[in-house]
């Protein structure tokens, strides 16, 4: 093989290379972009849960006081992520 010849093969691979590249980083925003879609939706629904049990459309001044009851809910015995975990680990096991 020549100089010239491997040079060129060089120069074939890194253009593959960079393709690759490419390709991986759409791979990459299309997982990004379906993800926030993903947590947009679980967003969306979880307001829609509060303002059903609430019967009434969330406003700006109940998201502080929201956040400040599910705080104090975690700070007095984790009261909140105990509800929602419970029964998690069996739902996990039924899953596999």
């Amino acid at each position: 093989m020549t100089i010239e010849e491997a040079d060129e093969r060089i120069r074939k691979n890194d253009e593959k290379i960079r393709e690759l590249q490419k390709k991986k980083r759409q791979v990459m925003r299309d997982i990004n972009a379906e993800t926030r879609k993903q947590r947009t939706r679980r967003l969306i629904q979880a307001g829609a849960i509060v303002e059903s049990v609430m019967k009434r459309p969330l406003e700006d001044s109940d998201l502080a006081r929201l956040q400040s009851f599910l705080l104090r809910q975690e700070y007095n015995g984790r009261y909140f992520t105990n509800a929602m975990n419970a029964g998690r680990e069996t739902e996990i096991r039924d899953e596999r």
